[in-house]
């Protein structure tokens, strides 16, 4: 009988450790990467690209840090219970309420740069003439540095035009190391 005690309290004790180790794990990987090091995996993502912007403007850089600073940026949380509305009132806002739109006119005047677009054979036919008269060269999508569900904001300085496939592709940002150590609960 106290051979199965000791073994019961053996057990507990490596449940406990278990238990704590998923949440160790996470918060050694965010420690593990600072977050310029998650704004140099933009960079290094974007760096071989034809178009303008490769790398992140210095006035842009400085604000997220800033802001990383301000919000102790490490302890932000995936908050579903209470930022779940909040969150789908923001997306939305941003998806179809021309907040999207608002923020990239105010990237570009403040960085003084175009958003770009992408090239005639990524959206239009190979050979260079439109697929339609209503092509219009769309713009790359606008990725939320720190993230809408970690409660980023819906501001000029926490957008950054990525193409597809640099933003959710195999080897984009949100499949990088340092997004995941920072943002574990966004999807690849």
């Amino acid at each position: 009988m106290i051979i199965k005690l000791k073994n019961i309290r053996f057990l507990s004790i490596i449940l406990v450790f278990l238990a704590f180790s998923g949440l160790l794990n996470s918060i050694e990987s965010a420690e593990s990467y600072k977050f310029d090091d998650y704004l140099k995996r933009i960079e290094a993502i974007v760096n071989h690209r034809a178009q303008e912007p490769k790398s992140i403007y210095t006035k842009q850089w400085n604000l997220l840090i800033d802001y990383a600073d301000r919000k102790n940026i490490h302890q932000l949380n995936f908050d579903v219970e209470n930022s779940k509305q909040k969150y789908d009132e923001r997306r939305q806002d941003f998806d179809t309420g021309g907040v999207r739109a608002q923020l990239i006119a105010e990237w570009e005047q403040e960085l003084g740069i175009s958003w770009p677009t992408y090239k005639c054979e990524n959206c239009c036919r190979p050979n260079g003439h439109r697929a339609n008269s209503n092509c219009k060269h769309r713009r790359l999508e606008a990725h939320h540095i720190v993230p809408l569900g970690y409660n980023g904001p819906n501001k000029w300085w926490n957008i950054y035009p990525l193409t597809i496939k640099e933003h959710t592709g195999k080897n984009g940002i949100h499949s990088s190391d340092e997004a995941q150590a920072w943002f574990p609960k966004v999807s690849k």
